[in-house]
Parts: C-alpha cells; sequence; structure tokens
C-alpha cells in the first residue's frame, strides 16, 4: 500500500465498539490517509461490521481477510507493519475514539521534529480517559498513570515505557530501523521507543487526541496511579515480578544482538551489563542499575522494581 499516512488496526472480538472508532477516523478533518485492518479470529460479528464498511468506503479502508491468528495484539501489529511503505504509520486500537483533529496535530508535530534534520521520528500525545460510555474518567491519562512524558532517553526504555501505542506515529527512517520488530519484544510501541530513544527522536503533543476507552475486554488498560494501585500491585506476587524483570532482560538482549554493529560502547557495555545481571549479588545488581540510571520514574514504581530485581 503506498500512501502518505497508513493506519493500522488490529482487531479482535471488538463488535461492541469498532463501529464507533471507524466512525471517528472517517470523521478526521485530515483525509490523507487509508487504514488497514488485519482480524485476529474474532468470533463474534467483528469481520461482518469490517466488511460492511469496506464495501462503503473502499478507497479509505483495505482489510486483510484471512484466517491467520497471533492471540495477541502485539503480533497482530507486527504482521501489519509488514505490508506497508510509506511516509508515516499510525497505530489504532478498535474500542477508543479519536477526536476529529487527531491525524492533523500529530502530523504537525511529526512535520517540526522532522524540519529539525532528517531523523527516525516517533510522536506520541495524552488521551482521555473514559469508562466503556465514554463517560470521562480523568482528562489525561498521563496524569492518570502518573507517567512523565519527558522521559525519552534510552536508558529509560530498557526498564519503563511511557508510550501508548495507540496514540503513537512514526515516520518512515523510524519503521526502516525498528522492522521487523522481534518476537522476544514486550510491545510493539516499547520496541519503537526504545529505537527512537537511541537512533533518533521521541516526540509528545501534550494534550490528549484520543478518548481512551476502558472496559472489562481491554487487551491492555489503564488503571489509576494511586493508593489502591500500590495495593494491588503490592500484592503481585515475586514469581510475577520476577518474570516481568525477565522480560526486560530478554528484550534488551534482543536490542543488543540486532544493533550491536550501530551501537556506541557505553550503550553495548550497559546491555551486556544489564543482560547478565542476574548473575550477580543483589548489592551488584543494584549498583549496576545506579551507574546507568536503570530506574523507573517514580519511588514507588522503583520499590516494586528493586523487589524483583
Amino acid at each position: 500500500m503506498h500512501n502518505n499516512i497508513i493506519i493500522l488496526l488490529a482487531t479482535h472480538n471488538g463488535e461492541s465498539y469498532i463501529s464507533a472508532q471507524l466512525n471517528s477516523i472517517l470523521e478526521q478533518t485530515n483525509t490523507s490517509w487509508k487504514l488497514l485492518i488485519h482480524d485476529d479470529n474474532s468470533t463474534d460479528n467483528t469481520v461482518d461490521i469490517i466488511k460492511q464498511y469496506q464495501k462503503q468506503y473502499s478507497s479509505k479502508i483495505q482489510f486483510i481477510d484471512d484466517d491467520i491468528s497471533f492471540g495477541n495484539a502485539s503480533d497482530n501489529f507486527n504482521f501489519l507493519l509488514g505490508y506497508i511503505d510509506t511516509e508515516y504509520i499510525m497505530f489504532c486500537d478498535q474500542d477508543d475514539v479519536w477526536k476529529k483533529d487527531k491525524i492533523d496535530k500529530t502530523l504537525q508535530k511529526m512535520k517540526e521534529v522532522e524540519k529539525e534534520g532528517k531523523q527516525a521520528v516517533l510522536i506520541h500525545t495524552d488521551l482521555v480517559v473514559v469508562d466503556e460510555s465514554l463517560q470521562v474518567l480523568n482528562n489525561s491519562f498521563w496524569d492518570y498513570q502518573n507517567l512523565n512524558p519527558k522521559n525519552s532517553n534510552f536508558s529509560h526504555f530498557v526498564i519503563q515505557n511511557n508510550i501508548t501505542g495507540c496514540s503513537v506515529m512514526i515516520n518512515k527512517k523510524l519503521a526502516k530501523l525498528a522492522l521487523p520488530i522481534p518476537k522476544e519484544t514486550i510491545m510493539h510501541d516499547w520496541w519503537l521507543g526504545l529505537v527512537a530513544s537511541k537512533f533518533g527522536k521521541i516526540a509528545y503533543l501534550n494534550e490528549p487526541t484520543i478518548l481512551y476507552r476502558q472496559h472489562l475486554a481491554n487487551d491492555t488498560g489503564a488503571k489509576r496511579f494511586d493508593i489502591r494501585f500500590l495495593a494491588q500491585n503490592a500484592k503481585k506476587t515475586y514469581k510475577n515480578r520476577k518474570q516481568m524483570f525477565d522480560k526486560y532482560i530478554i528484550q534488551a538482549k534482543k536490542f543488543l544482538e540486532v544493533y550491536q554493529n550501530q551501537l556506541d560502547e557505553e550503550t553495548i557495555k550497559m546491555l551486556k551489563d544489564f543482560s547478565n545481571i542476574k548473575s550477580n549479588s543483589w548489592w551488584n545488581r543494584f549498583m549496576i542499575l545506579k551507574k546507568y540510571k536503570l530506574f523507573k520514574q517514580d519511588f514507588w514504581r522503583n520499590i516494586g522494581f528493586l523487589f524483583s530485581v
């Protein structure tokens, strides 16, 4: 597919909300886009709804109709990424609603950053957190989750992702650097953030462009970062925390494997030390994290993180 902007939509059992999302894309003030959809073996009416829209808007919507199933949204997006060659790529969830100027404002920010030089660029935005009926829970996802979009350095992304995939636009240069996204990646947006933070630039639009719908069937969802969240998070077993920490290590190892020939010596040393961190005593593990500033954003997240270490 060749178009200025390609929007990728990965669906699975989304019949309840897919029409609202598709309508919000069709109502965008910017019309220089095409929508590419792949369904992950839905058992409800999602595919029928998509086909109805494709028939009505055949010049704007393309549906890859096959029986391929992945079982998760990240692999579905990775599959879609293999189909495209375009200047800009956006990612879309099946259950949100886009504000009418989302594409225009994100593209404007992209163009501003690209004026600084030819580089790989990722733009992301804030979101309005809403319930299943689109009633506002919080006007800022970043505030809701206590996330700071200013944290865009590579060491931060090794252990924490503050990018929400459905808000993202990337340019062709970043796509060429980051693809194909390895299986070892925790999430596709996390990998894109790692690559952009190391080889390009991450910039953000300090306003929400999406109504981020929260419901029982969310693949990933938003939880308010407060006392209740901390109490529930504290109940996570050591095994669960250890598994997540292991995923950080696996992803870091893969990044080193893929990009070693393009990395400076200091970054290579950091990734090697972090990849082998479990062979050290607890104190030496802590010193490795301290040396390379491999910490999460806030005190309470770091308490849980150090516990997993």
